[in-house]
């Protein structure tokens, strides 16, 4: 049926009765692209004093891989105008589904990406969401390709690892689900063990754990931070509404990818 993720499972039952071929849907083409003076690449040995590994670029390809996507990482892009309009032309020529760039996306000196976009006719239908982490992100779509009259969707993603790691799972993988054909997904309702402060009006995505009948949010998770991360076993989202969630409440709860 529509939306059902082929697997092993459905060969045999396709095979048995008779079936050697159907209609899916073709797998979204994405084209990554990472952006930043600081950046250089993850299998550097020795970056510089004011240099970073690039570690939002092997997130985004693993993660999304995992979706059922094909992947084509373009590269890092310094913060300069000429070369992301350059860099974003040589994706656009690629014909993908989606183009996805991390950092850039703020409001300081060298957040480029929306003027970027926008000069090259990209239509921006949202540009920072009530959330933490990952409030700068960017979502639009690029003039439609001849014939077809669609161009890809874009989606600009803040530069930090847990800020790309909840916009790939509460942005991306869900724009990806809807693509296949698949409905809305529903989390798990689990009372929260410990008490959790978060911004009021913002909804929040802070990395937990289970803990017995319930689950613990992990602390340690600014942007930057990736060591609490490595121990999560999943996503607890406060709602914007609340300034903090007591012991016993109920919040929902999403597996990590």
């Amino acid at each position: 049926t529509k939306g059902t993720r082929m697997g092993p499972q459905h060969l045999v039952a396709l095979s048995m009765a008779g079936v050697a071929s159907i209609e899916v849907y073709a797998r979204p083409r994405v084209v990554i692209i990472s952006t930043g003076n600081e950046l250089v690449s993850f299998d550097s040995s020795e970056p510089l004093e004011y240099q970073i590994r690039n570690s939002t670029a092997p997130l985004l390809v693993a993660a999304l891989k995992a979706c059922g996507v094909s992947i084509e990482f373009q590269g890092i892009v310094a913060d300069d105008a000429e070369q992301l309009e350059r860099a974003l032309l040589t994706a656009i020529e690629q014909r993908p589904d989606i183009i996805i760039t991390t950092g850039g996306v703020s409001v300081g000196k060298f957040d480029l990406v929306e003027s970027a976009f926008s000069k090259l006719g990209g239509k921006v239908h949202f540009h920072k969401a009530a959330v933490r982490p990952g409030k700068p992100i960017l979502f639009g779509e690029f003039a439609g390709y001849e014939f077809t009259g669609k161009g890809p969707t874009f989606f600009g993603l803040a530069g930090n690892p847990l800020a790309v790691a909840a916009a790939i799972r509460f942005f991306v993988k869900p724009y990806l689900c809807a693509l296949f054909g698949e409905g809305p997904e529903k989390p798990q309702r689990l009372p929260l063990t410990e008490d959790v402060q978060k911004p009021a009006g913002l909804s929040f995505f802070q990395g937990g754990v289970r803990d017995g009948q319930g689950v613990k949010a992990l602390s340690g998770q600014a942007s930057f931070m990736a060591a609490s991360f490595l121990k999560a076993e999943g996503w607890i989202v406060g709602q914007p509404e609340l300034a903090r969630i007591n012991a016993g409440d109920l919040v929902e709860w999403y597996p990590l990818w």
